[in-house]
């Protein structure tokens, strides 16, 4: 059966005038060099948008996915950085969600459906970055559960969290595929601090550091599924996170092409607006088909993730809808001309922030290499085989 969302234009309504409202100002306060906008995050908590996807059995909304993309695509519109710390909570909890024992699932999902809290999703690391399969955070075993140490990098959340779920490898486990765990740490835990913020291009409304574990201690019930469990279960809940984001990326290409439209029906030249030359219809008509297929690659890893499994939809729809934005910022750039060079334009603040998309939750090549895999993988692995065969 066909999944639809729940969520109709009127259910929208409301956050898209906050986005107008509230988000975009915050976020150009914040590019300005303004403090972390927690009374953003706050008020999209108070209307029950940060925690929609908490699953009914422990108090949510449960939103699916397809539901999580149209509010991605909200607040995208708004701010690329309130979307990447506003969604980043969603990645973070999921995993729980999925293998978390109940005590766990109530203790964190179903406290942050009425408590305001901000999570990170500590994987990426300082050396190895997003191979996960070489991490160099570790778990030891101790009495009573585990004793992480180690470093993480390029957390979003890192120093505004109040939760991680962290990803780390057993110690003395050599095979590092059977050897990854997630675990919940709270963010007070003794043994864990935090770098500073980093210093960033763009998405200054979204609060990024390196994460330090000394020796932490994790009681055994905040182990999130079996030892060995948490490198697919993580892979798979970042294709969740993956589809959010291509549907957030189509949300900034929203604003953009908004403000072309607006900029190019203000700008005159003898013969009238700019906007009138076919040259620049003729681009608009194009960003106008690409974020629709943008779109509609979302809206299916959204369908395919609810289903079980978005492995290929969900690289496909990232490695396209980023490009598609940062290709409408890159243009945009042009059309606004000097203007769009200065800072206190919005599209400068879009350009910078656009750039990301292209990078986290695995590069635009990551994205290109997991879609090649996904397609001829088993027909490489038999071809190998037949090969060895024949010898």
């Amino acid at each position: 059966m066909l999944t639809v969302p729940s969520l109709t234009p009127d259910d929208l309504a409301p956050l898209r005038a906050f986005v107008r409202d509230t988000v975009l100002p915050a976020a150009a306060e914040a590019d300005d060099g303004g403090p972390f906008p927690f009374h953003v995050y706050r008020r999209l908590h108070e209307l029950g948008w940060l925690q929609g996807f908490v699953s009914a059995d422990v108090g949510g909304a449960g939103l699916s996915t397809l539901d999580m993309a149209q509010v991605a695509r909200c607040l995208g519109y708004g701010s690329g950085g309130v979307l990447t710390s506003a969604l980043i909570n969603v990645l973070a909890l999921t995993p729980i969600l999925l293998r978390g024992s109940l005590a766990l699932r109530q203790k964190t999902a179903g406290a942050y459906v009425d408590d305001f809290s901000l999570w990170g999703f500590a994987m990426t690391e300082p050396d190895t970055g997003f191979d996960v399969v070489h991490s160099r955070t570790t778990a030891r075993r101790v009495d009573g559960g585990y004793r992480l140490s180690g470093a993480k990098c390029f957390i979003t959340n890192g120093t505004v969290g109040d939760h991680f779920t962290v990803y780390a490898v057993l110690d003395g486990v050599s095979d590092g595929r059977r050897a990854g765990v997630l675990f919940y740490v709270p963010g007070d835990s003794a043994g864990l601090s935090r770098g500073a913020p980093l210093r960033k291009l763009g998405q200054h409304a979204s609060d990024t550091s390196e994460l330090f574990f000394d020796d932490v201690f994790v009681p055994a019930e905040h182990r999130i599924g079996e030892e060995g469990e948490g490198l697919p279960l993580a892979l798979h809940c970042v294709q969740r996170s993956k589809t959010i984001i291509s549907a957030g990326a189509v949300g900034v290409a929203d604003r953009i092409a908004d403000l072309v439209v607006d900029h190019l029906a203000q700008r005159r030249r003898r013969q009238g607006p700019l906007l009138a030359l076919p040259t620049l219809q003729s681009t608009l008509a194009k960003w106008h088909t690409r974020r629709e297929a943008a779109w509609l690659l979302a809206e299916k890893a959204a369908r395919a993730w609810d289903a079980g499994d978005a492995t290929l939809e969900a690289s496909m729809a990232k490695m396209f809808a980023s490009d598609v934005t940062v290709n409408f910022a890159n243009d945009a750039m042009e059309m606004f001309g000097g203007y769009g060079y200065a800072s206190e334009y919005e599209i400068s603040r879009i350009y910078r922030d656009a750039k990301l998309l292209e990078i986290y939750e695995g590069t635009t090549s990551i994205q290109r290499a997991l879609v090649a895999r996904s397609l001829f993988g088993a027909r490489l692995r038999a071809a190998k085989a037949g090969q060895a065969a024949a010898k």
